[in-house]
């Protein structure tokens, strides 16, 4: 019982601003006797008590456990600011971490909100009143909006009232307007109806609050603006006063995730957010954030020519994405194929694109991975090639397949790879070297073990460093590659940067990949990591040495499937970003980008991730260039790239990025099919390619 207890507990305590409404253990809807109170017992604490209030699981969180810690930080935000807009000091408290959507917690941010403010209007703020409009707002019990009548936050404006003009049951004028100010709150909640929204009768009674308090800042421009009406299961969208304007930024086509049947969606812009919104008439409305600006998504689009394939396999019949192969509607060539040399496995990830492992079919033969080359040489070949899995390092005859495609003319080989047989046997790194493998493409999720037993099913993070080591040790350039799952790792992305520059020249880049939701993983609608939340994420946690303007979009590529950036180590430890030029996969420049950046993106791949030229003049990483020659060998050792992609699934699947894709996956049948289309699923796990015979 302890053990799910300090469970629930870590659950509770992981919760942040984007929590889905409902029950913070599982998500359920939340279930409201009106009748009476039942018997219930708390999931965190164990409190046994009566409520009208418990989920359709069974779980119950009582109001201690509910705002715990929250509140704490609510009055050392409130202790230390001198604004005298209570608006803006809601502002600053509506985005601290760990704020929930719902709950009793709003009943004491209302009085404590409104106590601080005009403390500081006054120039007579204490700490003391602060505490006490905390304390007075726990003692109104969660639900009362419904169970009793009387919103708890309105409730919060009498609080704040007495507390500043001292009211008792025997005050007369104060008395009475203290309860007047609390029933223009509880008038101006009701004209919304419900069901009820905690942050929206919070500022609601705040505002009203403000009108009505003479000595509070009525100057105020700030004004509050819904980011999170995603997470609310009952929100009354444009109903609600702080509802974000829509804004249609313009017009695409989807699938449905029930059915895959090509629907029309609309890209819409929410304040600084961006949604795919699709309606599929058999299943019904989907909407789906595809961008959680800053920056914003506007400014972020490269206009780019059309790059086509050079020869097309497959006849344009049923539409995009049914006629993949390459199609003659596909509007970029090709820069990176992938070979699925094996669908086995030695791990059983949930968040595998491939479900690798699962009713797993014979390995293709060399002679048939021979014609997969053959048919990417007749399509514009070569191209740089990733052998890929399952996990491809189970096969013992890959230096075969490197030795196969050097002799056929390609010359960037990339190993997609788990690393567990290259941690256990160096002797097999050494021989794939020899045959020509250039790169490590190894999945390298954190540096701590907790997320690689929540992604992985076991403790990976000794065996990840005992491989970089081995690959060191032959030769062979490393790209990290974490797979970034919402309120898992999110926190160890600056750890793995770090850990990457420490580690130069052997570490070529890191490549972040947000996970999608498809193969074993099942989606979750309201978590979701964007190109912006990687952005921003990797300037806050690598200090402001990487930040968020130093990142371009990918130019041979749709603008919103990628990032990238390159960053120079300084013999002082400093790092400082490269410019963007068109002879890399990044560009400055928003003019319409030639035919062949597929091809400069493919050269400046394989140049980069290669592992590190020898050096000639550069002893020490600490070593100041003494001459041109030693800046340019400095340049070429100590340059990480650090770049992501945004792959798409049934939900936010725009087939106008698709059509754009240039990361390209070889069929058993040897069509050649975009990565994305090629690993979609629907919510129930039927795919639309893989495994399918069409």
């Amino acid at each position: 019982m302890m053990k799910d207890v300090k469970m629930q507990k870590e659950i509770i305590c992981s919760c942040n601003t984007d929590h889905a409404s409902g029950c913070l253990v599982c998500g359920g809807e939340l279930f409201y006797n009106a009748d009476s109170a039942i018997d219930v017992k708390c999931v965190i604490c164990g409190k046994e008590e009566q409520s009208n209030t418990i989920c359709v699981n069974g779980h119950y969180i009582c109001d201690e456990c509910h705002r715990e810690k929250i509140l704490d930080v609510v009055e050392r935000v409130c202790v230390a600011t001198n604004l005298t807009d209570p608006v803006e000091i809601a502002l600053q408290i509506f985005k601290l971490p760990g704020l929930h959507m719902h709950g009793p917690e709003y009943h004491s941010i209302v009085a404590a909100v409104l106590v601080t403010a005009y403390g500081n209007s006054v120039k007579d703020k204490q700490a003391q009143a602060i505490k006490e409009a905390i304390k007075r707002g726990k003692d109104i019990k969660g639900g009362v909006c419904g169970t009793h009548g009387a919103c708890g936050a309105g409730v919060g404006v009498g609080v704040a009232y007495s507390i500043i003009h001292q009211v008792t049951p025997y005050s007369k004028e104060e008395r009475g307007a203290a309860n007047r100010l609390t029933a223009l709150a509880l008038l101006e909640i009701s004209r919304f109806g419900g069901p009820r929204c905690c942050k929206r009768d919070a500022m609601i009674s705040i505002e009203t609050a403000k009108r009505n308090i003479k000595e509070f800042d009525n100057n105020g421009r700030s004004r509050y603006i819904c980011s999170q009406f995603m997470n609310n299961q009952k929100c009354i969208q444009s109903q609600c006063p702080y509802f974000p304007e829509k804004i249609v930024l313009g017009e695409t086509e989807s699938l449905c995730p029930v059915c895959l049947s090509r629907i029309p969606a609309q890209k819409v812009k929410y304040g600084a957010k961006v949604y795919l919104e699709k309606t599929c008439p058999q299943h019904g409305d989907y909407k789906t954030i595809i961008w959680n600006g800053p920056p914003d998504y506007k400014s972020w689009e490269l206009i780019r020519q059309p790059s086509p394939s050079v020869s097309c396999i497959t006849k344009v019949d049923k539409g995009c994405p049914y006629d993949c192969g390459i199609c003659p509607g596909h509007r970029q060539n090709t820069c990176c194929v992938l070979l699925e040399i094996t669908n086995r496995c030695n791990l059983l990830c949930p968040v595998c694109f491939a479900s690798s492992q699962e009713n797993a079919a014979p390995d293709p033969s060399l002679e048939e991975i021979g014609a997969w080359y053959d048919t990417l040489m007749r399509c514009g070949g070569p191209f740089n090639i990733q052998l890929s899995g399952g996990e491809p390092s189970l096969r013992d005859d890959i230096a075969d397949i490197i030795r196969l495609g050097k002799e056929k003319g390609f010359s960037f080989f990339q190993l997609n790879t788990n690393g567990l047989r290259l941690a256990e046997e160096p002797a097999y790194v050494e021989t794939l070297q020899k045959a020509g493998l250039n790169c490590v493409f190894l999945q390298f999720d954190a540096m701590s073990d907790e997320p690689y037993f929540a992604l992985r099913g076991r403790k990976l993070l000794e065996t990840k460093l005992q491989t970089i080591e081995n690959c060191i040790d032959a030769g062979l350039g490393v790209v990290l590659v974490p797979t970034l799952v919402p309120g898992l790792n999110e926190n160890e992305i600056g750890p793995i940067i770090r850990f990457a520059i420490e580690n130069m020249p052997h570490i070529r880049g890191v490549h972040f990949q947000p996970v999608s939701y498809f193969g074993r993983y099942g989606e979750k609608k309201n978590e979701r990591i964007t190109i912006p939340d990687v952005l921003r994420a990797i300037e806050e946690q690598t200090g402001g040495q990487m930040k968020v303007e130093d990142f371009r979009p990918g130019t041979a590529e749709n603008s919103y499937c990628s990032f990238n950036a390159s960053f120079l180590l300084q013999p002082d430890g400093t790092l400082k970003v490269l410019p963007k030029t068109q002879n890399c996969c990044c560009s400055s420049s928003t003019e319409q980008k030639p035919a062949g950046d597929s091809k400069k993106a493919r050269e400046y791949v394989a140049r980069q991730w290669s592992s590190a030229p020898e050096p000639k003049w550069v002893i020490s990483r600490y070593a100041a260039p003494g001459s041109f020659d030693e800046f340019l060998e400095r340049r070429a050792l100590y340059t990480l790239a650090v770049s992501g992609m945004a792959f798409q699934d049934a939900w936010n699947l725009d087939l106008t990025r698709l059509q754009e894709c240039y990361i390209h996956v070889v069929s058993p049948d040897r069509r050649i099919i975009p990565f994305c289309a090629y690993n979609l699923t629907s919510i129930t796990g039927d795919p639309l390619y893989r495994g399918v015979n069409r």
